[in-house]
């Protein structure tokens, strides 16, 4: 219950950092919160069952990313890493928009207000930099 808190605590926190300039939906049933940036890029930040906190960015992908060549490059990111936290790169391809996930998931005991804000601009930013990638290696 502490852990489902400190979730709301924080994602409240976020809302009121980031709401004026980046259009929030929030989930109140899965208990998720949608930010959209300018770029297209979606940042989700969710709780799972209390324990952990995700933060999921959505970056659009180009229709050729399916190319076995773009997908083996991309994928390399998920080499075992021994920074903490770990970030995971996926592609949902399945949608007729395909997109690129970049995932991250850090323990609520480990987080205080400041340590989720850092953790959210580094979604930020790592999402930022894979739609840069994007643009210049695959689009």
């Amino acid at each position: 219950m502490q852990n489902n808190r400190v979730f709301n605590q924080i994602a409240s926190q976020l809302m009121k950092l980031y709401s004026a300039e980046i259009p929030v939906k929030v989930d109140d049933e899965r208990q998720i919160y949608a930010f959209e940036l300018k770029d297209g890029v979606k940042i989700n930040v969710l709780s799972d069952d209390g324990e952990y906190i995700q933060m999921v960015g959505f970056i659009p992908a180009p229709p050729h990313i399916m190319n076995a060549v773009y997908l083996s490059e991309l994928l390399q990111f998920n080499h075992f890493s021994l920074h903490h936290p770990f970030y995971v790169i996926g592609i949902d391809s399945e949608q007729e928009h395909k997109e690129i996930s970049l995932h991250v998931r850090q323990p609520m005991s480990e987080l205080d207000n400041s340590a989720a804000f850092d953790l959210f601009e580094n979604v930020i930013d790592k999402s930022a930099s894979l739609q840069t990638w994007l643009v210049e290696n695959v689009a």
